[in-house]
Order: structure tokens, then C-alpha cells, then sequence
């Protein structure tokens, strides 16, 4: 019996079957890996409870599925010394648990999982960041990790940002295989945004920078990473533009790189009496469109929700 749950992640799978993880606290139990699998219809097929041994809280951060309705839920394990460890899990699409692995790298301090995608192959790619071991106080390091269909760590990549701090990193399937990244970090807080191929290596590698429009000294944060089927990627995220990351400044910027890294357009947005404009969320309609929710803040603390939609051709 369930005290408590929270929601972790939710996808869809062929046929309309939903997927979806969330972290359960039970009576002995502390926050365990709930995954289930819902009919187009809302019947439950299946659900199962993962927990891993010490009995750690396990909060679940990512979930898809393949071409053949496996089903990949990935997480962190929060320990009681603030470190923590990644995992990752596969199920069949009967419910069964076909492979269960933990990553936990010593080098690593308050290691963090931030987004992850599965391909159609059965590839799952983890995103995330940490920081440098005991007496390197000046590293942050945003990671990329592929398992490949059999559980088995295929590789692993890292972008180093000189200075402790690293945010969220976004992660996005490339439609010719591989992954793009998009992480913010170090001193600077520099964006990059980087393209990784199926093998691992690095394709390219982009650095975001202000201005955007007419703030020179502007800070970029990124909420979200889009790539559509020609291999365009969409960053889309907020632009402090006093220079650091106030709560009082902040609109909406969009940066559009080509298949090769290189730049395209560069749009920022503030709407009309607001003073704070934060992105929930993006996606790319059929039509080739750009849509962003963006939650926005008026002077007299009255928000209001906006949708923004753009050709993403521009």
C-alpha cells in the first residue's frame, strides 16, 4: 500500500499504450521505482515495483520505449551522504524485468540524472551532470551515457565547464542516430549544445552567447531541446538580461543550429506588461511549427499562460 507518490515520467508507445514511472513511498518502504503500462483505453496492463537493496529512495527521472514495446525507465538513487547513483531498467513488453544496471562514477561528486530518450533500436541515453572529486572544487562535468539494448554501457562522454555550478541538461534523439546535448555551466555560465554520433563521438560542438537582441550581458538557461527530422535543433530556454539569474528579468529566447552546427536564427520573446517570461514547454508540430507554453508574470503579480508559435524555418 502506497502513502505517498509522485509523478516521475510519461510516454507513449505503439498501438496508444502509455508508459508511465512514478516514485512510491510505501508503509516499510521508502520511494521505490513504480512503472505501468495503460491500454489506449486507460486499463492497466501491467505495473511493477522496482526497489533497490539498502532501501534508498529511487525517484524515477526518464522513461520510452522501442520499436518492439520494451519499455526503459531510468532514474537516480538518492543516498543518505547527498551522493547519488544513476540506474537504469528495461522491461519486456509483457511487464517482465529483462535487465537492471547502476552507474555510479567515483570521480564524480553529486552525480545528478537530468533527461534521457530511448531509441527505436533499444539504445537509452542518460543525460545528467556532477561535479569533481574531493579537492577539485573548480570542475563540473555534464555526462551523455549510452546503454545499448542488452543493458550493457555502450559509452560514455563528457563536456568539463570550469567553475562548480552546471544546470539541467536536455537531451534529444538525432533523427540519423546519436543524440544532441544541451547543458549551461561553469563560472561563465556558457551554453553548450553538442552533437554526439551513435558510436560516441563527437560531431560538433556550439556555444551559445548573448546577445540576444539587444542584451549584451544576458545569461542563458536552457529548458528545452528539440530536434526535428531534417536534424535541425531548437534550444529554448530563458534570457536573464541583467547578467545574472534574477527572478526579476527574464524573457524567452529560441536558437535554431543546422545539421552541421551551425547557426541559424536566434529569436527572443517578451510579452506585452510582463516582466517574467519562463518556458514550460516545446514541441514540433507536423506542419513543421515550433509551439512554446510560456508562463508569464505581469507587474502586479498576476500571471498568465501564453503559447508561442513559430515557423521553425523562420
Amino acid at each position: 500500500t502506497a502513502v505517498e507518490e509522485a509523478p516521475g515520467a510519461l510516454a507513449a508507445g505503439a498501438g496508444g499504450v502509455i508508459y508511465f514511472a512514478r516514485a512510491s513511498t510505501g508503509l516499510t518502504t521508502r520511494e521505490d521505482f513504480v512503472t505501468a503500462a495503460h491500454a489506449a483505453d486507460g486499463k492497466l496492463l501491467w505495473e511493477r515495483r522496482l526497489a533497490t537493496p539498502g532501501h534508498s529512495p529511487e525517484k524515477p527521472r526518464g522513461i520510452g520505449s522501442d520499436a518492439a514495446g520494451n519499455v526503459y525507465v531510468t532514474g537516480v538513487i538518492d543516498e543518505e551522504d547527498e551522493s547519488a547513483r544513476l540506474l537504469a531498467a528495461k522491461y519486456t513488453p509483457a511487464g517482465d524485468l529483462a535487465w537492471f544496471v547502476e552507474h555510479d562514477d567515483p570521480a564524480l561528486r553529486h552525480e545528478r540524472h537530468c533527461a534521457a530518450a530511448v531509441s527505436p533500436q533499444g539504445d537509452a541515453y542518460i543525460a545528467g551532470y556532477g561535479f569533481g572529486p574531493l579537492g577539485d572544487s573548480d570542475t563540473a562535468i555534464v555526462f551523455t551515457i549510452k546503454y545499448d539494448a542488452q543493458g550493457r554501457r555502450a559509452w560514455r562522454a563528457d563536456v568539463p565547464f570550469q567553475g562548480t555550478y552546471a544546470t539541467d541538461a536536455k537531451l534529444a534523439l538525432a533523427p540519423a542516430g546519436g543524440v544532441h546535448v544541451t547543458a549551461m555551466g561553469g563560472a561563465a555560465h556558457t551554453v553548450h549544445t553538442v552533437r554526439y554520433l551513435a558510436d560516441g563521438t563527437k560531431s560538433w560542438s556550439y556555444e551559445h552567447s548573448c546577445p540576444v537582441g539587444p542584451y549584451p550581458d544576458g545569461v542563458l538557461a536552457p529548458d528545452a531541446l528539440l530536434v526535428d527530422g531534417a536534424g535541425n535543433a531548437y534550444v529554448i530556454g530563458r534570457l536573464y538580461y541583467d547578467g545574472s539569474e534574477s527572478i526579476t528579468t527574464c524573457d524567452v529566447f529560441i536558437e535554431a543550429i543546422d545539421p552541421e552546427g551551425r547557426f541559424l536564427w536566434e529569436k527572443g520573446y517578451s510579452g506585452p506588461g510582463v516582466y517574467l517570461d519562463v518556458p514550460s514547454a516545446a514541441a514540433l508540430g507536423a506542419n513543421g511549427n515550433l509551439y512554446v507554453t510560456i508562463a508569464s508574470a505581469a507587474v502586479n503579480d498576476a500571471w498568465a499562460c501564453r503559447t508561442l508559435a513559430l515557423d521553425a524555418a523562420d
